[in-house]
């Protein structure tokens, strides 16, 4: 189109108008690559006919440059240099948006253990899960299989969580306490774990142990006194923990469990103390 097919009603001052439109549309019209994706038609101030020529926001940008002796492309320019660079969406294809890396089994166990410590078990499936990660179910059984393969990695995840928080004191008795108050500390926050537990993660719970083994040593202990010291304590801890959380009532008083523990710590002391 050129000026002289605008009608005779798209003055100058039309135009300029025009143009203030065009302005607010450039965002939406501009791609990220500054090429123009669309523009959408404006007709001209003043009367009009169905048969006259639609006056673009990209016609009135070259009518009013060439009445201001300006370059017409300019705004289009300024605009596609404030084009914002592609944003990272997690889990997100579309065209314009930078892929995100893979989805990892450690990011839905992490997931997993947020749905537990807010809904309970109850609210753990795979619908809910590939909602809240915007993933597929069959990437989700690629990564941690079926259900069953979940539960047993989600109770890793809480163990290995543990054992980030355990930590060996100066002196033996201290040592134990902490790592008895640290499993019964999360396994009470973490009711769901007890009930999730079976033989089946023994691994997850003997690399626990086993921290508690290699800092017994560290206190003296030998290898196969330490061995037996942490298998003790850590199954009185999660039989006592157990109770509590099952059977709430008189026994499952914080005092109690210190009481206890305390007996305890001093008995092993007695039978094990380093030489």
């Amino acid at each position: 189109m050129t000026r002289e097919a605008i009608p005779e009603t798209a003055t100058l001052r039309d135009a300029v108008a025009a143009i203030e439109a065009a302005r607010k549309l450039i965002c939406a019209v501009v791609a990220a690559d500054g090429s123009l994706m669309s523009v959408a038609g404006f007709l001209a101030p003043g009367a009009a006919t169905s048969d006259s020529p639609a006056l673009t926001a990209q016609v009135a940008l070259d009518v009013a440059a060439e009445a201001q002796d300006a370059e017409a492309s300019r705004p289009l320019r300024e605009a596609a240099n404030k084009a914002e660079a592609p944003r990272e969406y997690a889990n997100v294809y579309a065209e314009g948006v930078t892929e995100p890396a893979p989805l990892t089994a450690e990011q839905v166990h992490a997931e997993a253990l947020r749905i537990l410590d807010t809904e309970g078990p109850a609210g753990l499936n795979a619908r809910q899960l590939t909602r809240r990660l915007a993933c597929s179910t069959k990437t989700l059984y690629q990564l941690v299989g079926n259900k069953e393969g979940l539960v047993r990695g989600v109770v890793a995840q809480a163990f290995a969580e543990m054992d980030l928080q355990f930590q060996p004191q100066a002196a033996l008795p201290g040592t134990l306490k902490s790592w008895a108050r640290t499993l019964h500390r999360e396994m009470l926050a973490r009711p769901w774990l007890g009930t999730m537990m079976t033989t089946d993660d023994r691994e997850a719970t003997v690399a626990y142990v086993v921290r508690l083994v290699d800092a017994l040593t560290d206190h003296g202990l030998r290898r196969r006194d330490a061995i037996a010291v942490a298998g003790n304590i850590g199954h009185w801890t999660v039989g006592t923990t157990l109770l509590d959380i099952r059977a709430p009532g008189e026994w499952d008083h914080p005092e109690r469990f210190e009481e206890t523990l305390d007996w305890l710590v001093r008995g092993i002391m007695e039978v094990h103390s380093p030489t």
